[in-house]
């Protein structure tokens, strides 16, 4: 749990400089999830899931809608077409 949370607190470290240089220039960005390449964190909760792919895109705009940022679309990707259109 606690490393669940600092890598959670790195997250958002690193992702609110991005934020606020796109809200700042206007410019709108890409929250893409990868099914191969999902945290261990996001995988601890939700497994390797399309869920997990959704959970992860939406833990990113939640951080960007906190900095009032909205300009961004999700983008999802997986070998398994399946997995990728569920997502």
């Amino acid at each position: 749990r606690q490393r669940d949370i600092a890598e959670r607190g790195y997250l958002v470290e690193a992702f609110v400089p991005l934020v606020d240089k796109c809200k700042e220039l206007g410019r709108a960005m890409r929250i893409g999830t990868n099914h191969g390449s999902l945290s261990s964190r996001v995988l601890s909760f939700y497994g390797d899931t399309p869920r997990g792919m959704v959970e992860s895109a939406i833990e990113f705009a939640d951080i960007a809608r906190q900095r009032d940022y909205h300009n961004f679309v999700f983008s999802m990707k997986a070998s398994n077409p399946v997995v990728m259109v569920q997502a």
